[in-house]
């Protein structure tokens, strides 16, 4: 919500200049308004609209799958605990960077992280709240529309708000400890120490 003040504000400030010709394009004119379409042409209109949408997202998918691949070549589980105990903050960066450089759907996010079993919660969340809000597809699919200034605040804005928040979350979890969260006493005396 803050991110979309944000740019409102910036939209009111430079109105429509923020935005790429092919967005500032009118619709075209319907030829036939009160008539309807037969129903071929429609199909047709369906067909070709998801073959590019398809065309266009495959592409990102590809790239996608090579980056997570990738990273979690580089990115062990012995790093990831090591990073998570000795540098907390830096994890939460770390796993922003990931969720930005993986380009994952949202439903296969929750399994990603959930494989992190010795990174703080706040990394997680912060993996898990950035991913769907920016990667690499939605930024190449924001040069379609909009122009750099709006597209780095939009960026700017998300990436600031979600490490803040993290931070905090991460803040509070230190202080009051997993019981804060709903943790059962149990599970939490059960982990192993570090």
């Amino acid at each position: 919500m803050t991110t979309a003040l944000i740019v409102d504000r910036v939209h009111r400030k430079y109105g429509d200049s923020l935005l790429t010709p092919l967005a500032k394009q009118a619709a075209p004119e319907e030829e036939d308004e009160g008539k309807k379409k037969p129903l071929f042409k429609r199909l047709s209109n369906i067909s070709e609209t998801s073959l590019h949408d398809f065309i266009d997202i495959t592409v990102y998918l590809c790239l996608g799958a090579i980056m997570a691949a990738t990273v979690r070549l580089w990115l062990t589980h012995d790093r990831i605990e090591v990073l998570s105990r000795d540098f907390p903050i830096l994890a939460i960066a770390v796993m922003m960077a990931v969720a930005v450089l993986l380009c994952l759907c949202s439903e296969a996010d929750a399994f990603v992280a959930a494989s992190f079993t010795k990174l703080v919660p706040a990394a997680k969340v912060s993996f898990l709240v950035l991913g769907p809000m920016m990667d690499f597809k939605l930024y190449f699919m924001y040069t379609r529309v909009f122009k750099p200034r709006l597209i780095w605040t939009i960026i700017i804005s998300v990436v600031v708000q979600v490490f803040v928040y993290s931070l905090l979350l991460h803040l509070i979890w230190e202080q009051y400890g997993p019981g804060f969260m709903g943790v059962p006493p149990e599970t939490v005396s059960s982990l192993p120490k570090p």
